[in-house]
Formats: structure tokens, sequence, C-alpha cells
């Protein structure tokens, strides 16, 4: 290391060698062309146009290893993940994909390359969108009967869409609605073909959940009069009938007389 060098002695053995690859830490794709002797670079410049087919196998190859930060896995993309694996649990003789994180980080040479093109740094794949590109991943059919199985919203009785709360466990998902959102309705709602009760969580005016069940028809006939009796005076504004099998439901408050 520490013998004098001639640099035209050895200028036989410099090869030219493109070098593209991620750097998260550095924002992106770096694309250089180096002049190497062995390991040792004796001079770096920055590529124009790289080879694309480089660049996506270096971004493949990062997000492989961190693609769960360098992605957009939002609340939306894991209740999709929830729903596909809750539907894996479920009905374990259909064929539905694996699509925990570790899953999908492994495969995503098939499902995610053919968007990477525009790709060149942190913020591009950030921007990718997720949840699109993951839902055209499955068959046509598989996608249908997704929505069809494992719907995202259930419409109440108050005419309100409310969104489901689906588990990666294949625990039955949650539905959080207000209590005056349900009076009339007997039979708590089902998804998977009517095979998978929701658990309500059914909420005060204030969104608190005053009730956790399965079985709406015994609320409404055993427990509903103790809710009302101690949150009627804190909730004056809002409906608390003496029958709450014919009030019609509702999202609003009591209107002024």
């Amino acid at each position: 290391l520490a013998a004098p060098l001639n640099i035209n002695s050895i200028r036989s053995l410099v090869e030219k060698k493109e070098s593209i690859k991620w750097s998260t830490k550095k924002g992106g794709i770096i694309a250089n062309l180096e002049s190497r002797i062995g390991n040792i670079i004796s001079e770096s410049n920055p590529i124009i146009n790289p080879n694309k087919e480089l660049i996506i196998n270096s971004i493949i190859e990062a997000v492989r290893n961190e693609g769960e930060t360098l992605l957009d896995f939002n609340k939306e993309v894991i209740q999709w993940q929830n729903r596909i694996l809750s539907l894996k649990k479920w009905n374990p003789n259909e064929n539905w994909p694996d699509v925990n994180t570790t899953s999908l980080l492994s495969s995503c040479n098939t499902w995610l390359r053919p968007y990477l093109d525009p790709v060149k740094n942190v913020t591009d794949l950030k921007k990718l969108n997720l949840i699109d590109i993951l839902q055209y991943s499955l068959e046509l059919k598989q996608q249908e009967q997704l929505n069809k199985l494992c719907p995202k919203h259930i419409k109440v009785p108050s005419g309100s869409q409310i969104q489901l709360d689906y588990r990666n466990n294949g625990e039955v998902p949650i539905l959080a609605v207000k209590l005056q959102e349900m009076f009339g309705l007997g039979d708590t709602p089902t998804i998977n073909q009517g095979s998978k009760t929701v658990l309500l969580h059914l909420l005060s005016p204030g969104f608190k959940p005053i009730q956790v069940t399965s079985d709406l028809k015994n609320f409404w006939n055993e427990t509903y009069f103790d809710v009302k009796k101690e949150l009627k005076n804190r909730y004056p504004k809002h409906v608390w009938p003496e029958d709450p099998w014919n009030e019609p439901a509702t999202s609003r408050i009591k209107k002024r007389k």
C-alpha cells in the first residue's frame, strides 16, 4: 500500500464497469461508470442514461431488503392484506395467495416490476399506488370474490357505509358503529357468504365502545335498557327510545322542537 506507483505501468489492468445500485441513505439510484483495478476504484463518473433493466434490478433488490419502509404500506394496504389472509384461513381449499408483508417483499419481482420504470428515488417509490398494484396482482375472479366475501364496508340501517376492521390472524372483523345507527336490526351482519358474524363495537354518541357483542338481538332485548339508563342524561340530544326495535335508525341528533 505504501509502494510508489507509476500509473502508466498498470493502465492495461484498468477495467471500466457500470455500477448501478440503490442507496436509501443517499436517496435512491446511484449510477456511475467506474474505472477499476480489481476492487480499487481509480475513477468514477455519473452515467447519463443508465441501463433501465439494471436500475429496476437494483430497486427490486432494495425492496426485498427494505421494502416495508420504502413502500407505502398504509392502513388501506394493511386492511387489504388482512382481508385476504382471513379468507385464506377461513377457506383453506381455495387458492388465496400468501400476502403477509414478508411474502410480498420476497415475491416483489413478480407483482411490482411492471410499475418500476419511472422510479429513480425514495420519493418515487413512496408515490406508487401500492393498493392498486396489489389489487391488480390478483386474478380478476379473485378481485371480485374478495369484494364479495370480505367487503370493505357494510351498510347499516341508518344508511351509513361503515368500514370493517379486519385482523391478520383470521379473527372475525370488527364493525364499530354508533348504537343509534343500528335501531331495528336483529340479525348481526355477516360476511364470507354468511359463515362469519362480525363483532359489533356499539358506540356511544361520543364514539366510545359501550358494548361488544356478536348477538345484536340479545343486546336489544337484555342490555340496551341499562345502557340507555346510563347514557341518556349524558347525551340528551340523541335518540333513546323505549322500543329500539321500531325506532328508525339514524346518524343524526334529535330535531329541535
